[in-house]
């Protein structure tokens, strides 16, 4: 799986971005955090900051929410893969089948865990370590 750290955020498959409230023009972007409000209408910017299942370009991606925090599950051509901010979507079927689960440092130990409990067979990448 190609990711690409930049300077406010991860690029992902080439056609994602991934960040705390940052959006790329070209990419679909999809944010850590959950809107405020959903916004209805057109934007320059494709933006996910809101729990649903999104289909965009052939690739299907689930967003939901723990908290403030949103957590992904992508699927595209070449494979699939979440972004984890909380444990507790390990239980959902679709984290569990991901190719890659990508996750930061501080929840790394106990998604390692639930891994383990759960026979989840992804390999986990800590966005921190990609340069």
């Amino acid at each position: 799986m190609e990711i690409k750290k930049i300077e406010n955020g991860y690029i992902l498959t080439n056609n994602i971005f991934y960040s705390h409230n940052e959006g790329l023009d070209g990419y679909i972007n999809l944010y850590q955090n959950i809107a405020e409000d959903f916004v209805y209408g057109k934007s320059d910017i494709v933006k996910i900051n809101y729990p649903g299942e999104y289909d965009i370009s052939d690739i299907y991606i689930k967003c939901i929410q723990s908290n403030i925090k949103l957590n992904y599950y992508v699927k595209n051509d070449q494979n699939s893969f979440c972004i984890i901010q909380s444990e507790s979507v390990l239980d959902k079927d679709e984290f569990q089948i991901a190719d890659y689960i990508l996750i930061s440092n501080e929840i790394e130990s106990s998604i390692k865990l639930k891994m383990e409990k759960n026979e989840i067979k992804s390999k986990l990448i800590l966005l921190e370590n990609i340069v």
